[in-house]
């Protein structure tokens, strides 16, 4: 059994204009010490579902079905207290906007010590010594012990954010944008870090990024989503290699690369569409360049080729 199921999960946000259908009847699966990696265009639903994940979901968003099984429970039905005490010891996050995260009245080293007495039975002394661990652990050390967040560059907050979202060593890490807005060498001493805690202690993991290349370097498995569906997944070498979905196609061809021979970046055509009325069918169907009169007609189910998981009617042709 997988550490976590998602099954049929739905999250719809109701606003003034109409319902928003953020996540739309998604279901993955994640195997222990699995890394996996979200990828998508902005607004195709892989925040609100880690929200959905940790229970942050507030109005005007609703989970209106699905489950999500975690370590065989569902963290759907789960009172307050419980999600209270899984959130840190069995599962965390490391947040997109570091600045926003942490506390700017509160030293980081205060911020990981109060997080593990919520969790451990330690004293605070013992508390205080494994936050200094945890923080020479992701390279801060030294005078970065007591310093406050102002005192940190965008690089060492993120950082930051990793030390405390891996403070009680949870099963399952989700990491949210880590490296964006980073400059290049920042980013490999944070992918540097993420993998060298996977390393060392094997937690599952989600990986959201709009950037192909570190989900390569991080993950072993993509999940492509697209207007609040998931259109396809396959392991990361796999996808890269023999995208199956036209938008994974496009995705590929939109992203540069340093290796082999030079090729003429292709933009995706149009916009998303919007969620709260999306298209009939697929979603991805004004935008196809492969797109079929059934496409427009009905909206294509997930179907298992060559070791992908892909939504496409062209799958069945």
């Amino acid at each position: 059994m997988a550490l976590l199921e998602v099954e049929n999960l739905k999250v719809h946000y109701f606003t003034q204009e109409g319902v928003i259908k953020a996540v739309d009847d998604v279901s993955f699966s994640v195997e222990k010490s699995e890394a996996l990696g979200l990828i998508g265009e902005s607004g195709c639903g892989k925040t609100t579902i880690v929200s959905a994940l940790m229970r942050f979901v507030k109005p005007p968003g609703r989970v209106l079905g699905g489950k999500i099984i975690f370590n065989g429970r569902d963290i759907v039905t789960m009172n307050d207290e419980e999600m209270r005490l899984l959130r840190g010891e069995m599962i965390s996050i490391s947040l997109q906007s570091a600045q926003n995260a942490l506390n700017p009245l509160m030293p980081i080293r205060g911020q990981i010590s109060e997080k593990i007495l919520e969790h451990e039975c330690v004293t605070k002394e013992e508390a205080w010594e494994s936050a200094k661990k945890q923080l020479e652990l992701v390279g801060l050390s030294g005078d970065n012990i007591k310093s406050y967040p102002h005192e940190f560059s965008g690089g060492m907050k993120q950082a930051a954010m990793i030390a405390i979202a891996a403070a009680c060593n949870p099963k399952f890490l989700i990491v949210d944008e880590l490296v964006t807005g980073l400059d290049v060498i920042i980013q490999r001493q944070l992918l540097t870090l993420i993998n060298n805690l996977r390393g060392k202690w094997r937690p599952s993991m989600i990986f959201i990024t709009h950037d192909l290349a570190v989900i390569a370097e991080t993950c072993d498995n993509v999940a492509v989503m697209y207007a609040g569906k998931l259109v396809e997944q396959a392991s990361a070498v796999s996808l890269y290699e023999n995208p199956m979905h036209p938008y994974s196609q496009a995705l590929i061809q939109a992203y540069p690369s340093t290796r082999g021979e030079k090729k003429q970046l292709r933009s995706i055509p149009g916009a998303p569409p919007s969620l709260i009325n999306p298209p009939t069918g697929c979603r991805f169907y004004p935008r196809c360049s492969y797109a079929m009169d059934v496409c427009q007609e009905m909206e294509p189910a997930l179907k298992e080729a060559d070791g992908h998981i892909v939504a496409c009617h062209l799958m069945q042709e």
